[in-house]
This record gives structure tokens, C-alpha cells and sequence, in this order.
């Protein structure tokens, strides 16, 4: 008898780890598939990447404008090195990436590139409230890098605020 217990308390164990796996796997599921839905290519999604994160203050007026004017688009930034921003700029997964001035564009690939100059600000911790001050006052020199055929309506509303 102890042992018919112990099978059938360990087989309802089991069967409710079994369900308990199954909603895991729905959750996760769903959170992956959230967490991919900014890279789906959209008219109505601006998908901008940074090799620098702190660049991208020198954008935020320029964002702020642009999120204002056009509150039906959403914005992504993202960040990462040199070569996989420019493997997701070429397979349609970022629509403008920001790259330092002496970096290389590969020629394989038909990408656009315009050298801009950003403000450099002081950047705030986010827990500490400390200013982190540039070393070099001024600004910092940028390229902008697009594909023409990737061209969307919220990429060349964000290029008018940019004035390229």
C-alpha cells in the first residue's frame, strides 16, 4: 500500500511539473516573440543603432522633436559593435546606425553614409545622479549609415529632423 502512495504521489508530481513546463514554455515563447517585434520591419518603426551609447545623447533633441511630430512612430535604440550593426542595417533588422568617424564601411554592400557632427553633454548615471563629463569639449564626429532600398516613412521623417 505505501508503495501504490508513493508511485501515485510521485506520478502527480510529475504530471504537474509536465503542465507547469508547458506554461513556461508559452510564456517564454511569447516573451521571445516580444522581444523580436522592434526588428520587424514596419513603415511606422524607426529602428536607430548606436556602435556608442553615449552618442546618443547628442540625438536626444532630435528625437524629442521627432517623437513629438510624429506620435504614431515608435522609436528603438539599440547598441552594439561595429560589424553587427552593419549586418542588421544590411538584412533590414536597423533602419540608421551612428559609427565612429574612422570606421570602415565594407564596399560589398551598397550602404549610405553622411558624416555628421553631434554635440557632446555631460551623460547622467542613471542610480547615482553623477555627471559624466566628456574628456574633449566640443563635438563628436559621426557617420550616419542607411540602406536607400530600406528606406521607410519614419526613416525619412527622422532624416529630415537630422537634416541629411
Amino acid at each position: 500500500m505505501q508503495e501504490f502512495l508513493l508511485l501515485s504521489s510521485v506520478l502527480a508530481v510529475f504530471i504537474f511539473g509536465w503542465f507547469l513546463m508547458k506554461k513556461l514554455d508559452v510564456f517564454l515563447d511569447r516573451n521571445r516573440e516580444m522581444q523580436e517585434k522592434p526588428f520587424e520591419k514596419s513603415k511606422n518603426v524607426l529602428r536607430i543603432g548606436f556602435a556608442n551609447s553615449l552618442v546618443a545623447d547628442g540625438i536626444s533633441n532630435v528625437l524629442e522633436q521627432y517623437t513629438r511630430q510624429y506620435s504614431g512612430f515608435s522609436v528603438f535604440l539599440f547598441c552594439g559593435d561595429v560589424e553587427e550593426l552593419l549586418k542588421k542595417v544590411a538584412v533590414h533588422k536597423l533602419d540608421i546606425i551612428f559609427l565612429p568617424e574612422q570606421v570602415d564601411i565594407p564596399a560589398e554592400q551598397d550602404y549610405n553614409k553622411k558624416k555628421i557632427e553631434l554635440e557632446s553633454a555631460p551623460v547622467m548615471m542613471k542610480y547615482g545622479g553623477l555627471p559624466i563629463e566628456p574628456i574633449v569639449p566640443g563635438n563628436v564626429s559621426q557617420n550616419i549609415v542607411w540602406l536607400e532600398q530600406n528606406k521607410t516613412p519614419a526613416l525619412e521623417c527622422f532624416m529630415k529632423y537630422m537634416k541629411i
